[in-house]
């Protein structure tokens, strides 16, 4: 949750099935984050190689780049 309002903060809306990070933390010019497919897409896993929301959440962490100190 604390990573998706620093997101607000620099005016990005993710809600729902969008929010996919469970952790992330920063430093040194890298980023590491732990995403889980949201419960409600778990159906359709099987019909992608990587799920859209994956692939989407993996965007969102890098974005934790421009988020100096940021840890969970």
């Amino acid at each position: 949750d604390e990573c998706y309002k620093r997101f607000a903060d620099l005016g990005l809306q993710y809600r729902g099935g969008f929010r996919a990070i469970e952790s992330l933390s920063t430093g040194h010019g890298q980023v590491l984050g732990r995403i889980v497919l949201p419960a409600e897409y778990r159906q359709s896993l099987n019909q992608f190689a990587l799920h859209p929301c994956m692939m989407d959440a993996a965007l969102q962490c890098a974005i934790g780049l421009s988020m100096k100190g940021s840890s969970g």
